[in-house]
């Protein structure tokens, strides 16, 4: 089943999922599904998708307060994505050298990081989540 992106998308279930999810709606999608764990909507810091000046700062103090940073990244860990120049973009690792994320364009989609539309320079890090601290 695809899932296609909606601004600000959020969802508990596939059915839901239905009607869209952003990057953030994703990631916490799939963890709620696969790992029983649901992160944090966070979906009242910015106004859109659009929104850099909100997203960037925002997604490095969650970033610092429930994840941790990993230099070779795993199954279920955050990837961070610089789109404009900015991390701004998220998405899960399925193994090494695969993700899983949802875009505005595409939906959610598998594919190969790096690659011709995620070069290298466009990886700003990758995270473990360690839970509440």
């Amino acid at each position: 089943m695809s899932v296609p992106f909606r601004d600000k998308g959020r969802a508990t279930t596939m059915k839901e999922a239905r009607k869209g999810v952003d990057c953030w709606g994703f990631v916490r999608l799939v963890y709620l599904l696969r790992r029983g764990i649901l992160l944090p909507s966070y979906d009242e810091c910015y106004g859109d998708t659009k929104d850099g000046t909100a997203i960037t700062p925002h997604i490095m103090a969650v970033k610092a307060k429930h994840w941790q940073d990993v230099t070779e990244p795993q199954e279920f860990d955050l990837i961070i994505l610089n789109c404009k120049g900015f991390p701004w973009h998220v998405g899960l690792v399925v193994r090494p050298g695969k993700m899983l994320h949802c875009g505005e364009g595409f939906g959610a989609v598998y594919e190969d990081y790096p690659s011709k539309r995620w070069p290298q320079h466009n990886i700003f890090g990758f995270a473990r989540y360690h839970g509440e601290q």
